[in-house]
């Protein structure tokens, strides 16, 4: 099937939670309107204490929101990443679906899902973030997804994959794919720490 869009990137659960008391940021010693990466085990510990004031859970990620966005806009694009074998994995995998009819994810047991808590405060909509990106930097090679990218309209990359580890490799041999085949490379550059730590890639 023809693509106009095929996105590699960071696959992270995105989950939501609105809280009246400010002060319970304070308990768990994380900073207002910050993001903090932390492991696995303290993210399902800060999780759990905040899962009583109810959770939303999304597919994310930065290459994810924009082939979702796409899709919802008509496009055929489709997301390439790496999830663990576990419930947000599975139920990342059905809301791509849900929203682009497919997806290029590859399950992994060798670690958790990335996943991102976004606590907002309902005074001011301010989000505190809690990241721990799992196994979704782990991915290790293009693999089929290789089919997706020659046969796309344009390749979407996030500067977030440069920062290294194997995706960062993924990524460069991805865009080689691209270049081969004449597809177009869509770049996004992320954010400024990403610039600063690796300007001579983005160049």
């Amino acid at each position: 099937m023809e693509m106009d869009v095929a996105g590699l990137g960071n696959a992270l659960v995105d989950a939501l939670v609105r809280i009246d008391d400010d002060g319970l940021l304070s308990e768990m010693a994380l900073t207002r309107g910050q993001m903090h990466p932390v492991d696995h085990g303290k993210w399902s510990k800060i999780y759990k204490s905040l899962e009583s004031h109810g959770m939303e859970i999304h597919p994310g990620g930065s290459c994810a929101n924009t082939v979702a966005t796409l899709s919802l806009l008509g496009t055929k694009s489709i997301l390439c990443g790496q999830v663990g074998e576990d419930s947000f994995g599975r139920e990342y995998a059905n809301q791509m679906v849900e929203t682009c009819g497919a997806h290029n994810l590859r399950f992994s047991g060798d670690g958790n899902t990335g996943k991102c808590l976004s606590i907002i405060s309902t005074q001011d909509a301010e989000r505190t973030l809690v990241t721990d990106l799992g196994i979704a930097t782990g991915l290790s090679g293009v693999g089929d997804f290789k089919d997706c990218i020659e046969r796309s309209r344009l390749l979407h990359v996030t500067g977030y994959l440069f920062l290294g580890g194997p995706m960062a490799k993924t990524a460069w041999e991805a865009m080689e794919i691209a270049k081969a085949a004449g597809v177009p490379i869509s770049v996004d550059v992320a954010d400024p720490f990403v610039i600063n730590s690796v300007k001579d890639d983005m160049w």
